[in-house]
C-alpha cells in the first residue's frame, strides 16, 4: 500500500504544455545541453550539441550508460534539461505544447507492450480511426503480415495478456506496425531488436 501512496503522490518531471500550435520537425537541435537524472550525481551530457534536420538517419552507438536512451528520453521531453536547451524549428522544446510533440513523434523502445486484445486493435493504438486496410499496410511495411494471415483468426486473434501468445520478435514486429501507423514525422527505434 506504500508503495501505491508513494506513486500517486509522485510529481510529473515536466509540466504539460497546452494548446493547438503544431511544429515541423524540420530541424531538432541540442544546444550545449547539461543533464544529470534527478537525484544523480554525475551529468549525463554536458554542454552537448547536435542538430538533425529532416530526412537525416542518425545513429546513437556506444556501451550501457552513455545516455543513448536519455537522449531520447530530452528529446521527446520526457525530462528538462538542467541547461542548455533542446530546440524544435528553432523553439525550445518546453514551450512547444505537448500534444503536438506527441503527435509529431513516433518511439519504438527496448520493450512493446501489447494488451489482451486483438492483433488488429494492438496495433491501431498507433491511429485510433485506422481502417482493417491501413492496419494491414502497416503490418506489411513491418513484416509481419504474412505471419498475422497465417493464424486461424488473422487480424482478431488475442495475443494474450502483455503479449504472451506472440514471440518476441512478433512483438516487436507488432511495435513497429503500430509506429507505421502512427506515421508521425520523426521515427525513434530504441534498440528495438
Amino acid at each position: 500500500a506504500q508503495r501505491l501512496f508513494d506513486l500517486l503522490d509522485e510529481e510529473p518531471q515536466v509540466t504539460d504544455v497546452e494548446g493547438l500550435e503544431t511544429v515541423n520537425m524540420d530541424e531538432m537541435k541540442f544546444e550545449e545541453v547539461t543533464f544529470t537524472y534527478p537525484n544523480g550525481q554525475t551529468p549525463i551530457f554536458k554542454d552537448a550539441s547536435v542538430s538533425i534536420k529532416k530526412g537525416d538517419k542518425m545513429a546513437l552507438i556506444g556501451p550501457s550508460g552513455i545516455g543513448k536512451s536519455t537522449f531520447i528520453k530530452l528529446l521527446m521531453r520526457y525530462f528538462d534539461t538542467d541547461k542548455g536547451h533542446v530546440k524544435i524549428d528553432g523553439q525550445v522544446i518546453s514551450d512547444i505544447p505537448t500534444a503536438s510533440l506527441r503527435n509529431q513523434q513516433t518511439l519504438v523502445s527496448q520493450e512493446t507492450y501489447l494488451f489482451n486484445d486483438t492483433i488488429a486493435n494492438n496495433i491501431r493504438i498507433g491511429k485510433v480511426d485506422a481502417t482493417l486496410e491501413e492496419i494491414m499496410d502497416a503490418a506489411k511495411k513491418a513484416s509481419i503480415h504474412d505471419f498475422i494471415e497465417t493464424l486461424p483468426n488473422g487480424y482478431e486473434t488475442k495475443v494474450g495478456e502483455l503479449g504472451g501468445m506472440v514471440s518476441s520478435g512478433e512483438k516487436q514486429r507488432l511495435g513497429l506496425a503500430r509506429a507505421f501507423l502512427h506515421d508521425g514525422d520523426v521515427l525513434i527505434l530504441d534498440e528495438p531488436t
